[in-house]
């Protein structure tokens, strides 16, 4: 027995070791030899030194020391305290996707059990314990007979606080004081932007000031579960469960534009009306598997049954327009002037989904050289989500309705969609090694997506904010269908690879693709590419690889519209006379959709990586890849990537070690669009006549550039009694866009027309982490680590989306109307933070 007075016999340097060990963490003795981390000894511990010194003073010889028990628990855990200073406006993105606590943090929390004479291996994982960044695994495994897998997970999405009018006072419900609203009105009641009175300006920001705040972000939580078994070398069976749920809110810009043609005839003036809306969510997700796997000696079958659901708490949003307190619909033909002027709208959200899918997987080995396998799947979705009525403004009619509320549902075709797509996948592949340093590979893969949902044709729909009723007249009498697009896309690849000679090999491959659409403006597209690699190693230490592919896309026919061409003004036109084919989108007939058009595609790249000594390796890339559309017609001419890296890593010795990483990235893109017109309109007879002059053509290229240098250094003293990690990162991007008319543009089309370069856009951030350890004995270490973190951004875009902007721009010598638009401020700026962290470091 030990006396009851033995910590006070105890020296005072070995007093807090004592201490620590009660809560589970030891000391080493002074003047002690380290240990390796995890080797902690009964024969180390202070205890067991106190132990001895009561023993000799009592006369009592030493008992010799026993071999250490084997460990099979093995336990990591980070933990500390932690501080930051964030200066900025709108440092949301300090926080974007990730949770910088204050105060008490858990970092890290590893938990494994391991004994070479035991078939059983668990281990468990914690990362960021109880932050809204948290990540928590989890394993038991019977080696040979079953493995339990467990996982949580938590993703953030932060945009920023910002001050909103609307306030959600029920499910989806988003509503606005009834007396800022008549406020609102009573200065503003659907007059052009040039009768606006400056006073209103004051008075939207007068509101928005006082205004409540609301956090706009949410939150992505996944719980994983998988349990396999397996009875038998040759049978498993596994199920498997997966949750995600979202919440929180999101950022989503309702609205419309209006088009006063004010300027020379034919002409516009463009004017923003709407609101960004504080959207909540509330989703969920869960999904079901169940499968077996079955092999012999030369084959393998798995079978696979897949269902999900998907449930919205918040199938739609109704929401409140700040400027109205009693509903009007816009009084010009097609509504070009006093638009938005419902006092309640509704946006539908993502409807309830049921899916399903049954997966059977094949294997078979001929020989040794020579394996097939195969997969095939079927699926089905499923959605029947109420449809939502035309409009909820009670001021709009339609002559195709007579006598029915377009609030009504009953004005609708149908109650609901009904909505089924059937999918089935295919995937088959030969790999044969028959020939001696030769690889062959033939697959072939395909993609079936049937839309079986009905199709409806509507009497019209309610367009531009809600202040106008569209019908079938206004679309040069081409019925209102919704489209149930369809295709199947098939490829085959043959490929061989040939290891001419110890240090080189070569694999050349062909790869042909062919698209089938329904309801799309190319019903088939066909591309063939080509693809070289060679992989090359001269010397021990140096390896070489290069690859080009080459690829050709082609469409046989590409429906549109039938426009007719004036000669004499080089224009296409369309004429209340024009028969269109209520199955091809009204779009203007030179332009082409970039991923239905004719492409050919370049795509090269070159990797080194020379280990120059011992000590020090070099790494580096290019790669270039374009793509060119169609020539001659609108849309995407073409879009360039240029890429290059290069990394360099010295490690002098065991207790150093220095990176540098630096990354170039240039895309481009070109883009040809039109400034088109549309005079002549007849109220309630046609929107006649959509004309494209050639002459108002205007072209855009975009340059945008990425730099990212990344430097680090990981030093050591003997023993790795202190260690010291630093790095530092600095990404620069800069977009360039320049917009231009490469002819002389119509004398009646300044506005509509005219192009001007946008402000450069520049976007840097950067970040200094720093950190020092010291090791107190051999699995318990202390340190501090610090963070500087400045971001500056420049955004044209961004810039403008305030609170409420000001009433009107001027660029370029063109006035530009944002009176009525009122954004969330839901954006980024510039910010500096600066955090300081102490942590301890545990290992048993």
């Amino acid at each position: 027995m030990i006396a009851p007075n033995w910590l006070e016999k105890i020296r005072p340097g070995a007093a807090a070791a004592a201490a620590l060990l009660m809560f589970g963490i030891g000391s080493r003795a002074p003047g002690e030899e380290l240990e390796a981390p995890n080797a902690i000894s009964p024969m180390t511990s202070p205890l067991r030194f106190a132990f001895a010194e009561e023993r000799a003073k009592a006369g009592a010889a030493s008992e010799p020391a026993k071999p250490a028990p084997p460990q099979n628990w093995h336990i990591f855990t980070e933990f500390g305290v932690s501080g930051y200073d964030l200066d900025g406006a709108l440092p949301g993105k300090f926080q974007e996707y990730r949770e910088v606590p204050r105060g008490f943090f858990l970092r890290a929390l590893d938990l494994s059990y391991l004994d070479k004479d035991s078939p059983y291996i668990a281990w468990m994982r914690a990362r960021d314990v109880r932050e809204k960044d948290q990540r928590i695994e989890a394993e038991v495994w019977r080696v040979g007979l079953f493995r339990s897998e467990l996982s949580w997970d938590e993703i953030p999405r932060f945009y920023s606080r910002s001050p909103t009018l609307e306030q959600l006072t029920g499910p989806g419900l988003l509503q606005v004081s009834p007396a800022i609203r008549a406020s609102f009105q009573g200065a503003v009641d659907g007059q052009p932007p040039q009768n606006i009175p400056p006073s209103f300006f004051d008075l939207v920001r007068g509101e928005l000031a006082v205004a409540p705040r609301v956090d706009l972000g949410f939150r992505r939580e996944t719980g994983a579960f998988r349990q396999s078994v397996s009875p038998s070398d040759s049978l498993e069976l596994h199920v498997g469960a997966l949750h995600i749920h979202k919440s929180g809110s999101r950022p989503v810009g309702t609205g419309t534009f209006a088009r006063q043609a004010i300027g020379p005839a034919g002409d516009g003036v463009w004017e923003a009306l709407g609101v960004e809306l504080p959207v909540p969510v509330d989703d969920r997700t869960d999904s079901l598997n169940v499968g077996t796997r079955l092999s012999g000696a030369k084959w393998r079958v798995g079978l696979d049954y897949d269902y999900t659901v998907f449930r919205n708490a918040t199938p739609s949003i109704t929401y409140e327009n700040p400027f109205r307190i009693t509903d009007a619909v816009a009084t010009t033909p097609g509504g070009n002037v006093g638009r938005e002027r419902f006092v309640r709208a509704q946006l539908a959200s993502a409807p309830d989904t049921d899916f399903q899918r049954v997966t059977v997987r094949a294997g078979w080995d001929f020989s040794g050289d020579t394996q097939a396998r195969g997969l095939f799947s079927w699926s089905q979705s499923k959605q029947n989500e109420p449809f939502l009525p035309f409009t909820l403004n009670t001021a709009m009619t339609s002559p195709e309705l007579p006598g029915q509320s377009l609030t009504s549902l009953s004005a609708l075709p149908a109650r609901s969609l009904n909505g089924k797509i059937v999918t089935t996948d295919q995937n088959y592949a030969v790999v044969s090694r028959a020939i001696q340093s030769m690889t062959f590979r033939l697959e072939y893969r395909s993609e079936h997506l049937d839309n079986q949902s009905p199709q409806f044709v509507f009497p019209g729909v309610s367009r531009f904010g809600d202040s106008y009723f569209l019908t079938a007249v206004d679309y040069y009498n081409v019925p209102i269908v919704n489209r149930s697009t369809s295709f199947i896309r098939q490829d085959g690849i043959a490929s061989w690879r040939w290891d001419v000679l110890s240090a080189l090999t070569t694999t050349l491959e062909y790869h042909w693709q062919a698209w089938n659409r329904t309801f799309r403006d190319a019903p088939r597209t066909d591309e063939n590419i080509g693809k070289i690699r060679l992989d090359f190693t001269p010397t021990k230490g140096v390896t070489v690889r290069a690859d080009y592919q080459y690829g050709d896309r082609s469409v046989g026919l590409y429906r549109t519209v039938p426009f007719d061409y004036v000669a004499s003004t080089n224009t296409w036109v369309v004429t209340p006379q024009t028969r269109f084919d209520p199955t091809v989108p009204l779009e203007f007939n030179l332009l082409r959709r970039y991923d239905e058009t004719a492409r050919k595609q370049h795509d090269g790249s070159l990797w080194a990586d020379v280990r120059m000594s011992r000590e020090l390796t070099l790494s580096a890339s290019l790669r270039y890849l374009r793509n060119d559309y169609a020539e001659g017609f609108y849309g995407l001419n073409f879009d360039e990537l240029r890429s290059a890296t290069a990394e360099l890593t010295w490690t002098p010795g065991e207790r150093g070690h220095f990176y540098a990483n630096y990354s170039h990235q240039q895309n481009r893109l070109e883009y040809l669009g039109i400034g088109h017109l549309i005079p002549g309109a007849v109220p309630g007879v046609t929107a006649c006549c959509a004309q494209y002059p050639i002459a108002n053509t205007w072209d855009r290229d975009s340059n945008s550039h990425l730099d990212v240098l990344l430097l680090g250094v990981n030093l050591a003293t003997d023993g790795e009694r202190w260690m010291f990690d630093g790095s530092y990162s600095i990404s620069d991007a800069r977009d360039v866009i320049h917009t231009s008319n490469p002819f002389p543009i119509q004398a009646n089309s300044p506005l509509t027309a005219g192009a001007y370069n946008y402000p450069d856009t520049k976007n840097r951030y950067q970040e200094l982490l720093a950190s020092v350890t010291y090791r107190i004995r051999p699995g318990l270490q202390v340190g501090v680590r610090y963070r500087y973190e400045p971001y500056a951004v420049d955004d044209f875009y961004l810039n403008n989306m305030s609170a409420y902007p000001q009433g009107s721009l001027t660029a370029g010598g063109l006035p530009v109307n944002v009176q009525r638009y009122i954004f969330l401020n839901s954006r980024y700026g510039n910010y500096t933070a600066n955090q300081v962290a102490a942590f301890v470091r545990y290992r048993y």
